[in-house]
C-alpha cells in the first residue's frame, strides 16, 4: 500500500508540471479554521466560440487537458465547465480538490462532484472510473458548445454520457478522435 501511495504521489507531482494543468502555485496555507488552501495564477475564462472550428478546437482542448490526469493514474472526479480556463491560449483544467488515485477512488463511500455533472454510476454505486470523468467532461463540453453546433457533436455527446459504461468512451483519446472527425 505504501508503494502504491508513493507511486500516486510521484504521478501527481509529474502532473503538476503539465502545460494543461493549473499552475504556477502562488501561495499555500491554512484558513483560520485550519482548512488547507492553495492559490494559483489566475486563468482567463473560456471564451464562447463563434465558429465551428473554434468550437471544435475548444472541445479538443478540454479533452486534451484531461489526458495527463488519467495518464498519471488519477481521476479528477469534479469536472465542470467552470473548472477550465485559458493560459497563453492553452485550455487548462483546474480544481483538483476531489482528485484521487484511480486504484482507490470511491473507497471513502462518498459521492463527490458537482450537481448536474456526476455520472449515474457514481450516484447509484459510488463507483468512479475514467469513464465517470469522461461523463463529466462531455457534460461540460455540451454546456460550452454553442447550440447551433450541437448536431455536429451529437454522437460525441450521446456516447460520452451514455448511461451504460460499455457504450461510453473508454479513454479520452477515443473521445478526441471522434471530436477531430466531427463535421
Amino acid at each position: 500500500d505504501s508503494m502504491r501511495s508513493l507511486r500516486g504521489l510521484a504521478a501527481f507531482v509529474i502532473l503538476l508540471h503539465h502545460v494543461s494543468i493549473e499552475q504556477p502555485l502562488v501561495d499555500t496555507g491554512e484558513t483560520e479554521d485550519r482548512r488547507p488552501f492553495h492559490v494559483t495564477e489566475r486563468l482567463s475564462p473560456l471564451k464562447t466560440p463563434q465558429t465551428f472550428d473554434e468550437t471544435k478546437l475548444l472541445l479538443i482542448g478540454m479533452a486534451s487537458a484531461l489526458v495527463p490526469v488519467h495518464e498519471a493514474g488519477l481521476l479528477h472526479r469534479d469536472i465542470t465547465d467552470e473548472h477550465f480556463g485559458l493560459r497563453n491560449g492553452v485550455v487548462n483544467l483546474i480544481d483538483f480538490g476531489c482528485a484521487e488515485e484511480a486504484w482507490k477512488s470511491g473507497d471513502d463511500g462518498l459521492a463527490v462532484g458537482s450537481e448536474g455533472f456526476v455520472a449515474p454510476e457514481v450516484l447509484s454505486r459510488l463507483e468512479y472510473s475514467v469513464q465517470s470523468d469522461i461523463f463529466m467532461l462531455v457534460t461540460a463540453m455540451r454546456k460550452v458548445c454553442p447550440a447551433r453546433y450541437h448536431a455536429s457533436f451529437k454522437h460525441v455527446f450521446e456516447r460520452g454520457t451514455h448511461h451504460k459504461l460499455e457504450r461510453r468512451y473508454h479513454t479520452v483519446d477515443e473521445l478526441i478522435s471522434d471530436l477531430r472527425a466531427a463535421k
